[in-house]
């Protein structure tokens, strides 16, 4: 897929696999929307990206929170700025055993880990299948769903 002068867009970008992957795409030529729940590490790879002359910018996102996404995803088809690449990277994890993981810790990495890749496809895939050009949805998921590994099984089922 042709990258530049593609308009992306990644969450979880704050840290680890989002964060690089938001600065992959930039350096590769999309102009790039990088989101996260974490405003520090928002700030620092827009700093990084600065530093590099990357055109990257960012934005608070809850995954998890629809009314945020479906109101962001508003915003940028105002602008002319739907994306072309969605990332849907953000994710969390949980190290116990499935016995010993809380209902409300399932909720949690449900929320986030299932929801948040529904929130993102729902928020921008209807303009994206309309739009003219090449466009792509990427879920990421986990090797541990396919190779299991003990105390992630929570975390397992849920990428």
């Amino acid at each position: 897929m042709q990258i530049a002068n593609k308009r992306a867009f990644a969450t979880g970008a704050a840290s680890g696999i989002g964060r690089e992957t938001a600065l992959a795409l930039a350096r590769a030529g999309a102009d790039v929307l990088a989101t996260d729940v974490c405003a520090d590490g928002l700030a620092e790879l827009q700093a990084a990206a600065s530093r590099e002359g990357l055109k990257l910018r960012t934005a608070p996102l809850d995954v998890t929170d629809r009314a945020a996404y479906d109101a962001l995803a508003a915003e940028l088809k105002t602008e002319d700025r739907m994306p072309h690449i969605v990332v849907n990277n953000a994710g969390v994890a949980y190290i116990a055993s499935i016995l010993e993981t809380a209902p409300d810790v399932w909720e949690r990495l449900l929320r986030i880990n299932v929801m948040g890749i529904v929130n993102g496809c729902q928020a921008f895939g209807a303009w994206m299948a309309r739009s003219p050009g090449q466009c792509s949805i990427v879920n990421v998921s986990s090797a541990v769903s396919a190779a299991p590994v003990p105390n992630l099984g929570a975390y397992a089922a849920t990428k």
